[in-house]
C-alpha cells in the first residue's frame, strides 16, 4: 500500500495518486451547491487525479441551471426514488475511482478536503475515514444553531462510541462497496449509519480523520425541527421499532425535564459567548426537538407496521 511523507505532510507528485470520485447529491440546493462545487474545484489535489459526481435528486427549484453553469463534472439523475442514498448510489455506478468520496450539496470542503482524507486512509491503512463537519454560525447563533451543532454530524464521537459515521464528510475504498453492497435507497435518513455498521461489522476499518475538514452551515429552527422529525422517521428503515414501543419511548421523552446543565456545560466547552438565557432556551428548545425525532420515530413505526399487516 503506497503511504504518504509524514516529513512535510505533502502528498507525492505523480500519477500514482489513487484516482478519487467526489459524490454530491442534490435536491432543490439552488442556494449552496454551486459554492460547493466551488470548493471541490478548489482542491489542492491533482485535477487529473478527481472527479466530481453531481447527483439531482428531482430538484423542482433551479439546482439544475446552478450544476450547469459548470462544465468540470459529471451530472447524473435518480428521479425514481427520491432519496439522497439512491442518489449515491447513482452516482456510485459511473464513479470511476479507488476512493470515493462523498459531502453533501450544503457543505464546503476545505482546499486540502481530499488530499487529507486519501492521506489519512493511506497512512492509517483504513477502509473507511469520516471527516469533521464545522459548523458555521449566523451573526445571531441562535439556539436552534447551538443544538444543531452539539447534536448532529458528530463524527469523532460515532466513530469512537458507534463505529459509524455520516455521508457529509466521508471516504471509502472502493473495495467497501465491493465487499458490503451500496446504500440501502429506500431510506429517509440514517442510511449512512446504516452503511458503515455493516461495513465495520464485517470487520473493515473506520477511522475519523480530523483534517478532512467540511463547512456545515447550522441549522435554524424550522430546518432543525424538520431534520427531527424525519431523522426519527428514517428510524424504521434501519431497525424494526414496534409502534408500542416507539411510544413509550417518545411518552418517556416527552415527560422527562430539560438538561439544562449538560448544555451550559457544552457551550463552555465551546467556549461560546452565551448568556444564561439563551442556555434556558437551548435546554427547552433540545427538549423540543428531541420529542419530534421520537414522535417522528413513532409515526415512520405505525406505517412501517402498515406496510407488514395490510
Amino acid at each position: 500500500m503506497r503511504s504518504f511523507s509524514s516529513n512535510d505532510g505533502k502528498l507525492p507528485a505523480d500519477n500514482k495518486l489513487p484516482f478519487v470520485s467526489v459524490i454530491v447529491p442534490a435536491y432543490n440546493s439552488e442556494k449552496f451547491v454551486a459554492e460547493c462545487i466551488e470548493c471541490l474545484l478548489r482542491q489542492d489535489y491533482p485535477r487529473d487525479r478527481f472527479e466530481i459526481i453531481v447527483v439531482d435528486n428531482g430538484s423542482t427549484d433551479g439546482t439544475i441551471e446552478k450544476i450547469s453553469a459548470f462544465n468540470e463534472l459529471l451530472i447524473l439523475f435518480e428521479t425514481d426514488i427520491r432519496s439522497s442514498y439512491a442518489a449515491r448510489n447513482r452516482g456510485l455506478d459511473s464513479a470511476r475511482g479507488d476512493i470515493i468520496a462523498f459531502t453533501d450539496s450544503d457543505c464546503t470542503p476545505e482546499p486540502d478536503w481530499i488530499s487529507s482524507g486519501v492521506r489519512c486512509l493511506e497512512e492509517m491503512d483504513a477502509e473507511l475515514a469520516g471527516g469533521r463537519v464545522k459548523f458555521k454560525y449566523s451573526s445571531k447563533c441562535t439556539a436552534s444553531e447551538l443544538i444543531d451543532s452539539f447534536s448532529n454530524m458528530q463524527i469523532e464521537t460515532d466513530i469512537r462510541e458507534r463505529n459509524v459515521a455520516k455521508t457529509a464528510n466521508l471516504f471509502c475504498r472502493n473495495s467497501v462497496f465491493e465487499n458490503i453492497g451500496s446504500f440501502l435507497s429506500t431510506a429517509r435518513s440514517g442510511g449512512d449509519v446504516e452503511f458503515t455498521k455493516r461495513a465495520t461489522d464485517e470487520g473493515l476499518k473506520l477511522i475519523f480523520c480530523s483534517q478532512a475538514v467540511v463547512g456545515h452551515p447550522a441549522r435554524r429552527f424550522r430546518e432543525l425541527v424538520r431534520k427531527s422529525f424525519r431523522t426519527g422517521y428514517g428510524k424504521v428503515n434501519i431497525g424494526s421499532v414496534s409502534p408500542l414501543r416507539a411510544f413509550a419511548q417518545f411518552a418517556r421523552g416527552l415527560l422527562s425535564p430539560p438538561r439544562f446543565r449538560k448544555w451550559a456545560k457544552r457551550i463552555e466547552v465551546e467556549e461560546l459567548s452565551v448568556n444564561s438565557f439563551k442556555v434556558v432556551r437551548v435546554g427547552f428548545m433540545r427538549h423540543f426537538v428531541d420529542s419530534v425525532y421520537l414522535f417522528g420515530a413513532f409515526i415512520g413505526s405505525l406505517h412501517a407496521n402498515k406496510k407488514l399487516n395490510p
